[in-house]
């Protein structure tokens, strides 16, 4: 499925969301080199199946370490609700690791879709990724 994807690929993102912790000094560790780069790079609307009006979609560019450069980037369509299921996903598997951080805050769904509010929440989704 689509978010099995998109949790995989943050899976082996290898550098979990730095953590939230209060005491925490902000700084986040650099990913391995194997890791691949994750950046939302925009939003894409479309109508599906004659619905009334369209339903948006967060536009994912994903680039794997291919043998020390980064492979050419690939675009991958995400839904709000794809970051939702990969947050309860994340958040169940890491709940038994005592050692693991605590999960950013996933950013609220928007009920009004002003350009100022989209372009916070694509900064905030970017943020989760890393």
């Amino acid at each position: 499925s689509d978010a099995a994807t998109l949790k995989r690929a943050c899976m082996h993102n290898g550098s979990m969301p730095p953590s939230t912790q209060s005491g925490s000094t902000g700084g986040e560790r650099a990913p391995p080199r194997w890791a691949p780069r994750l950046r939302v790079v925009g939003r894409q609307d479309q109508s599906i199946n004659g619905a009334s009006g369209a339903v948006s979609f967060w536009v994912v560019e994903v680039a794997w370490p291919m043998g020390g450069t980064l492979e050419t980037p690939r675009l991958v369509l995400r839904r709000y609700s794809d970051f939702l299921a990969l947050h309860a996903s994340l958040s169940t598997s890491i709940a038994s690791h005592k050692s693991a951080p605590r999960l950013p805050r996933l950013p609220p769904k928007l009920f009004v879709h002003t350009s100022r509010a989209l372009r916070r929440r694509q900064r905030q989704l970017e943020a989760y990724l890393h």
